[in-house]
């Protein structure tokens, strides 16, 4: 039986949409990442409270091809051809081992894959191949382990800490010359330096990951920036902040995390410039404002933070400038 032009057009048509449906793959037969999608799903479950009520959750996202969620290998090429990554999906997730490449077809990262796409490890790698960042991840006890190096190997920084509170338990930063300017140990003393001179920035000291006793900053001039106490982690105890120059900035006291009683504030000459009373972290009582050539230059009451009395402010001879009340 012969084929008319028609019937012949519709197979011709028929077959180039089959083939345009069909997913590209590279010439070694390996899906093109370009076939996928990401989606995420979203189904009803029941939550409660004092009731059963229906909820809606959202899971992912999932790698998809077509309608289901892919299983198998996958690559992507840079636009000039070269391997840009290469790697393995599970049921929409990233399993297995991944491989990552520059465009000049460097080897720059590879990334291992466990259960439902979660990152176990992780190396990054310099142009020459040699490793520039670790991280390994054990599941067994929830803790994760991250190192880098400096171009020429040498260690530049490493931490240890719990992956499920996120809590760092340890580090360390090193500059280039080997020398520790920062250290970190959640039962220890903490300092940080400058990484090129090795003049102090910070200390202190960590107790069960908490900050207690005396923390000390610095300018980078080498003097005292600020000066401060804890207890348990709280501030508590005798506050001192400093001028550039060297000079008393602010002073008070904490108790349990609150300023507490009067603190005093100063022009970097030394002049007081306030004078302010605390109760549980909140202004309380008399507060003073001065000018710089020692003029009484307001005159405010607090109760709790909230303005009360009668405020006055005056001009830097003494002249009243305004008189409010807020009773």
């Amino acid at each position: 039986m012969k084929l008319s032009s028609i019937h012949i057009v519709i197979i011709v048509f028929s077959c180039f949409c089959m083939s345009c449906n069909r997913p590209s793959k590279d010439e070694n037969g390996i899906l093109l990442f370009e076939n996928l999608e990401s989606r995420t799903d979203t189904h009803w479950t029941a939550g409660h409270s004092s009731f059963w009520f229906p909820t809606q959750k959202r899971t992912g996202p999932y790698m998809y091809l077509g309608d289901e969620k892919y299983s198998g290998p996958i690559v992507k090429y840079h636009p000039n051809g070269k391997l840009e990554f290469k790697g393995t999906y599970d049921y929409g997730f990233k399993s297995n081992e991944w491989s990552y490449y520059d465009a000049e077809g460097n080897l720059f990262s590879v990334e291992e894959y466990g259960d439902f796409g979660t990152l176990h490890d992780k190396k990054v790698f310099f142009p020459d191949g040699e490793l520039k960042l670790k991280l390994i991840q054990n599941r067994s006890n929830d803790t994760l382990y991250f190192i880098e190096r400096y171009a020429d190997g040498s260690l530049k920084y490493m931490h240890h800490f719990h992956s499920l509170e996120n809590d760092i338990e340890r580090y360390k930063r090193l500059n280039e010359k080997g020398e520790i300017y920062e250290f970190f140990n959640e039962d220890s003393i903490y300092y940080k330096l400058d990484p090129e001179t090795l003049e102090p920035i910070k200390s202190g000291t960590f107790m069960n990951g908490r900050r207690v006793g005396s923390w000390l900053s610095y300018f980078d001039n080498g003097l005292l920036m600020e000066s401060k106490n804890y207890q348990d982690g709280e501030l508590h105890g005798d506050y001192k902040s400093y001028h550039y120059n060297g000079s008393i900035n602010r002073y008070g006291t904490y108790i349990g995390g609150d300023k507490t009683g009067e603190w005093i504030e100063k022009y970097d000459d030394g002049t007081t410039k306030i004078i302010a009373n605390f109760k549980r972290n909140k202004l309380e009582g008399q507060y003073k404002e001065f000018h710089e050539n020692g003029a009484l230059k307001s005159l405010k009451e607090y109760y709790a933070d909230q303005r009360i009395g009668t405020w006055k402010t005056f001009y830097d001879d003494g002249t009243l400038i305004r008189e409010t009340n807020y009773d």
